[in-house]
Formats: structure tokens, sequence, C-alpha cells
């Protein structure tokens, strides 16, 4: 009924051992998918001159270090939720398409238009991050990319660390769900010590919300990029025992149905 997403984002900061210990992670945490942003070519993305180029260059993995990060998700029995950043990410992913369950196009990619017209390609599901976006931007996108409704993931949530609970607007998953009648899901990015994202994640799913997404690491609350809402395994797993005990509340919609103490 539900599906947890584990998020490795740019937390490896280049360290491909590191990487592939947050694949061993989320296997651990018995997660559904594994999310990976994907980015290579990073002359594609920004110029020399930018102040993260020489950051961002060291953060790099090769083609073959990301099909081998793929095959070991694989290998583990989770699902590739795959994050192109541009053009050549998506063609690297299209290439590996096999091991690729999930595609993604973030937020601040709506407007490349060279990467959204290669998402044409794609036959695969796609996860379409709408926080921060306006319906109208949304419904543009869905129509360029040519994907009817079972097509499409709707992920609600954007990434303010940690996010504050008053500004999330929870109830545009309705307004998402209602509008496009699609799968909708709710990226959670609460504090890494604020229990309150499993209360967030309730309210997500009464409002139609069905995949479930946190950032990954291997030590909670270290310093690195993207910690601030970061998770380890056993969180993963109190997370799901949580969103359990939501869908057995939840119970059976069906007006012509009565359980045994109805």
């Amino acid at each position: 009924m539900y599906k947890i997403i584990a998020e490795t984002a740019f937390s490896h900061e280049g360290d491909f051992n590191y990487l592939l210990s947050q694949i061993e992670e989320a296997s651990k945490a018995k997660v559904d998918y594994v999310k990976f942003q994907v980015f290579i070519d990073l002359d594609q993305y920004i110029v020399p001159k930018h102040p993260s180029y020489d950051i961002l260059k060291n953060w790099i993995f090769s083609k073959l270090q990301w099909k081998s990060a793929f095959k070991m998700a694989k290998e583990k029995g989770l699902k590739v939720l795959a994050l192109p950043l541009n053009v050549s990410s998506l063609e690297l992913c299209i290439s590996l398409d096999y091991m690729v369950d999930i595609y993604e196009i973030h937020p601040v990619c709506f407007h490349d238009i060279h990467l959204i017209n290669l998402f044409k390609k794609v036959n695969k599901k796609i996860l379409i991050g709408v926080g921060g976006a306006l319906i109208n931007e949304v419904k543009k996108l869905i129509s360029v990319i040519e994907k009817s409704k079972d097509k499409v993931i709707l992920m609600h949530g954007f990434q303010s660390f940690p996010t504050d609970a008053n500004k999330l607007n929870l109830g545009k998953i309705k307004t998402f769900k209602d509008n496009f009648q699609c799968e909708i899901g709710y990226a959670d990015h609460s504090g890494y010590a604020d229990e309150k994202y499993k209360d967030l994640n309730s309210f997500a799913f009464f409002l139609g919300a069905t995949y479930f997404e946190k950032h990954i690491v291997l030590e909670k609350g270290k310093n690195r990029i993207d910690y601030e809402t970061a998770l380890v395994s056993p969180d993963f797993i109190e997370m799901r025992d949580s969103l359990d005990v939501t869908v057995g509340v939840f119970g059976n919609q069906s007006g012509s149905y009565l359980n045994d103490k109805e």
C-alpha cells in the first residue's frame, strides 16, 4: 500500500565507498527504493567560474561507478530510483535502464528543456518533485514529457533543512491528488532528531500519499552534506512500523463492508 525511499543525495561527498555503504545501510533499513542523484559531466551543468565548481568536481563519479552502484542495489534486493541532474546523466541512466525502476525530475530541472525533452524517451514511471512548484508548472511539464497519469508520481516536500512543519502545506497533497489523479508521495525534511516526521508521514498518508522519502546516512547527526534531516537504518525500521500502524488505523474505505467489530 505504500513504499519507502532512502535518498543517498550528495552525502557521499565524492567518496564512492561511502555511497556503497549507504546502499548497504538502505538494505538493512528494509526500504523499497534507494535513490541516487546521478551527476556526470559537470561542465554541462555549471561554468568553471561558479563558486561551487571546485567542490562539485570532486563529487562526480564515473559511468562505471554508477553502473556498479546500481548493480549493488539490485543485488541487495532494492529498487533503483534515479534522479539525473543533466542530459549526460539521463543518457547514462537510460543506458542502464534495465536496472532503473523509477526516474525522477527535480524541480530545479523543470526549465531545462533539453533534459525534459529527453525524458520523452523514458518508458518507466517518472517521479516529479513538486515542492516549490505551481500546479500550472506541473501540468506543463507533464504535457511536455507526454506521460499518462499511471506513469507519474508527484512528490510533495521541499528542501529546507530542516523544514518548519508550519510551512509544509501538506494540504497540497490532496490538491495535487485531486488535480492529477496520480500517485502521490511525501519527502520529509524534518530534523534528524525530530520525531514528528512520523506524524507528518501519517498525515500525508491520510491525504493520499503512498511514497515516503527520507535521506539516509551512516552516522546520524554527523556533519556532512544533507545530514540535517538524514536517518540511519533503525530509524527507517521505526518509520515502517509507524506507517503500518497508520495503515491499520485507516482501515477499509469501502462503504459496503463492515468488519466483525462494526
